[in-house]
């Protein structure tokens, strides 16, 4: 592994990891505000693949309300700063969740740039796909489960706005690992792992999260994602809690979209379904 730190871009100055050898593959993590961290186990499925990671914008730092508010705009412009910094001039995207959203986006802004995507379990694109998502997170709760997770949010919220981040911390990991999990897994083992490493290795920087949403214009994100031209392949387990119908829409919307199903799998892939996700990526990207 070896790090590599490119000249700084609009103030912004990024370090990456680049692990293996090969053609490269730029993963891409989700959230917004989380790390890369928890894709070293997705790059383990492509050895023969130089897997290149990086922290995005307000991402594995303290949250911090006085810095600078942290857009879209920044998040796409340090990727194009990596694409300079590797030398390349197409990249090669992987991303998951979040992730696949930016680099949807980054792939509309630069089309050129992009020699294809692997999209996996994809956040929404609308709002109307974003309550679809909230509901299916609240699907295989009960109604006392929902209530507290309803009180869990409004400490949480209260946390972030009083900078309690140690607070904010623990409740956060128990959204995540007490509620949220129980939409995002279907096996009960995987499940289980997920919750013990994301206890572990935590990493969550809400303030930029926030501000990252905020800054996002969905509708002209989905105006503009026919700009899209290369190769993606999206991929959704077909328990995912995301709305896995949107793979449809993007199917129609954008010019050059292969589509990729798998059973008994949730919003982590590779943690459920690995010989299996692993064939669709080989498939698409050597094909």
């Amino acid at each position: 592994m070896s790090e590599l730190r490119p000249k700084q871009v609009d103030a912004m100055s990024t370090a990456f990891v680049r692990m293996g050898s090969g053609r490269s593959l730029v993963f891409l993590h989700g959230g917004p505000g989380d790390s890369y961290d928890y894709l070293t186990g997705l790059t383990k499925l492509l050895p023969d693949f130089e897997s290149v990671l990086y922290n995005q914008v307000g991402s594995n730092i303290t949250p911090d309300p006085a810095q600078p508010a942290v857009t879209i705009t920044d998040l796409v412009s340090q990727l194009e700063q990596v694409r300079r910094a590797l030398g390349q001039d197409q990249l090669t995207l992987v991303g998951h969740s979040w992730g696949a959203l930016l680099a949807l986006i980054y792939g509309s802004t630069f089309p050129d740039h992009v020699k294809c995507s692997v999209l996996l379990a994809p956040g929404p694109v609308t709002p109307v796909w974003d309550a679809i998502a909230y509901a299916n997170l609240l699907r295989p709760l009960n109604q006392l489960e929902r209530e507290a997770l309803m009180t869990a949010q409004t400490l949480r919220r209260e946390a972030i706005e009083a900078g309690d981040w140690t607070t904010h911390r623990d409740i956060h990991v128990e959204i995540v690992t007490g509620f949220y999990a129980k939409a995002w897994f279907y096996a009960a083992e995987a499940r289980a792992t997920f919750q013990q490493q994301y206890r572990e290795t935590y990493s969550h920087n809400p303030i930029a999260a926030r501000q990252i949403w905020r800054s996002l214009d969905r509708d002209q994100l989905w105006r503009q994602l026919p700009q899209h031209t290369a190769p993606a392949l999206v991929v959704y387990g077909y328990q995912d809690f995301e709305p896995i119908t949107q793979a449809f829409a993007l199917q129609q919307h954008m010019p050059n979209v292969q589509l990729g199903w798998l059973n008994e799998c949730g919003h982590v892939p590779w943690m459920e379904q690995p010989s299996q996700l692993q064939t669709l990526m080989l498939d698409f990207l050597e094909g």
